[in-house]
């Protein structure tokens, strides 16, 4: 396993794309489809696409998603994102930062002439009220329907003109099932989550989406989870999904990832401050009905960044930051060969000596990628399995 994972970082070395990254760039987010390699950023107010035949080695000039600057929230947890559809379409959303500290707007623009030209962008939040509206997560189903999914306070601040308690915000959601061209009524998955941390989303084998996100619920900031139909509908109940008990009345920014495997098994990693074991990041596993299988295993000790997991077949790659001296930071790499009964020691993948984003990982049909964008060296991918 280790060897395996070795040949591939070397390998990864000739997949990588150092050159000096585009004026501005901040955040980029890729997605991969069969033809070729996609990514979204923040560019001086604008939000652009571009694509790269060739895996990153070499990008076509961007096209502008944003007729206009808007003012955007983009940080490691709050970026833009992009999901592909089955005819060629490019969607992507993002929020625009509001007047108001905490306040934005959930954005949403689409391209269906190959990311050639995107469509006026729209504010998908139907409330009409200058209110946290954050954090958007993107997907699309098997079937092309799209989903976006954000933390939204309008339910806070309708309590406290009411004079009632309220922690945290609501999780809200909307479909469109006409390639983009429409969304359905905003409708709320739960109240009482966790304000500023990142909303994670994957597809099962069933074509439903697993939303996985921190809670705040008694100011507990543990993981749930529901199930969305590719309609749209909420499948079954919310779920506790981890059970650390971490109670701070601070938002501790970062949110999980998640990832389903064979079985439609649930694939969890978080960051908690307190819990059993101690401060750490955690990899967890749970049944298609919410049961645990196992016990979560530590994987890093005190403050980790933002870890990401993928699964292919019995396969298990997880993924965090480390911060070294002045500034500098790795990717470090842990890897189970058995669906995630064990794991073998961390290595790691890539280094900066600067300043650099989170990590994120990328499934294509010749491997999986790790995209890394650094202060000193610019965008990267870099092949991790093949």
């Amino acid at each position: 396993m280790i060897v395996a994972l070795l040949s591939a970082v070397l390998l990864a070395a000739t997949h990588q794309h150092a050159a000096a990254p585009p004026k501005g760039m901040r955040t980029p987010t890729v997605a991969i489809d069969a033809k070729q390699t996609w990514r979204v950023w923040i560019d001086d107010g604008h939000v652009l696409v571009s694509s790269s035949p060739d895996r990153g080695k070499t990008w076509r000039a961007a096209t502008h998603v944003t007729p206009a600057p808007e003012t955007i929230d983009a940080n490691g947890e709050s970026r833009p994102k992009i999901a592909l559809g089955r005819k060629g379409e490019v969607y992507v959303s993002w929020t625009r930062s509001g007047k108001k500290p905490y306040t934005g707007d959930i954005r949403f623009a689409r391209s269906l002439d190959g990311g050639r030209t995107f469509d006026a962008p729209r504010t998908i939040n139907d409330d009409g009220v200058e209110t946290g509206h954050r954090f958007d997560a993107l997907a699309v189903t098997s079937d092309g329907t799209v989903h976006l999914a954000w933390i939204d306070k309008r339910d806070l601040d309708r309590a406290k003109a009411a004079k009632q308690q309220y922690e945290g915000a609501a999780l809200y959601h909307s479909v469109s099932r006409d390639r983009g061209a429409t969304f359905t009524k905003n409708s709320k998955i739960k109240d009482n989550v966790c304000e500023c941390c990142r909303v994670a989303s994957a597809l099962d084998s069933q074509g439903q989406l697993v939303f996985l996100w921190r809670d705040a619920s008694g100011n507990i900031r543990d993981h749930v989870l529901v199930r969305v139909a590719a309609n749209g509908a909420i499948a079954g109940k919310v779920q506790r999904a981890t059970t650390d008990g971490w109670k701070i009345n601070a938002c501790p920014h970062q949110g999980p990832a998640v990832a389903i495997g064979p079985g439609d098994v649930t694939h969890m990693v978080w960051f908690t401050g307190a819990g059993p074991a101690g401060p750490g990041t955690f990899y967890g596993r749970l049944s298609r009905d919410g049961r645990p299988l196992g016990t979560p295993k530590k994987l890093t000790q005190g403050m980790k960044s933002h870890a990401v997991v993928h699964v292919r077949g019995p396969r298990v790659t997880v993924l965090w930051k480390e911060n070294g001296a002045q500034n500098g930071s790795s990717i470090v790499a842990s890897v189970s060969t058995d669906g995630g009964a064990t794991f073998g020691p961390p290595r790691p993948l890539a280094t900066t000596g600067g300043m650099s984003d989170h990590p994120l990982l990328v499934e294509a049909g010749d491997g999986l990628y790790l995209s890394w964008f650094a202060a000193a060296e610019g965008h990267r991918l870099l092949l991790v399995e093949g």
